[in-house]
């Protein structure tokens, strides 16, 4: 026998208890033993007819439960599946470069923008060592400014 039962299987073997209680009915001396064994014989036909008339009906549920959690099985292991290659596709893609930290910035890079636009836009210093504030007092810059037109 396998996991699910044979119905015909069992109903042989009810068969075969009902006539053993048969059996034992006509065998009984007394008419107590006798009547008890014609009700247990009653209970065992009436329970036989109902459990082949239900036993059908529950194994079709169980069927079509058993189809419905395989079939959403296996849409969540194809879920499954898109998502590691999602994941996969995801490694490949490179990386973003990580934002400049504070350390990596040049402090000094306003200071040289200033120049470069001057020297390309205005009449600005060619030399950039002169606008820097190592090398520059603020009256200096000041007169810088006024020769180049910036203020008056």
């Amino acid at each position: 026998m396998g996991i699910i039962p044979d119905i015909n299987q069992f109903s042989a073997a009810l068969d075969a208890l009902q006539t053993i209680f048969a059996q034992g009915e006509a065998d009984a001396l007394d008419e107590g033993h006798r009547q008890q064994m014609s009700l247990l014989s009653a209970q065992l036909k009436e329970t036989q007819t109902e459990f082949m008339a239900e036993y059908p009906k529950a194994m079709a549920s169980l069927k079509q439960d058993l189809d419905t959690v395989q079939q959403q099985s296996q849409e969540t292991l194809e879920k499954v599946k898109q998502l590691r290659k999602d994941q996969e596709e995801a490694a490949q893609v490179p990386k973003a470069p990580a934002p400049p930290t504070e350390d990596t910035l040049d402090p000094t890079l306003g200071q040289k923008l200033r120049v470069e636009l001057l020297e390309r836009f205005g009449n600005g210093v060619q030399d950039k060592k002169e606008l820097t504030s190592k090398n520059i007092s603020r009256s200096e810059f000041y007169e810088m400014l006024r020769k180049s037109g910036v203020i008056k």
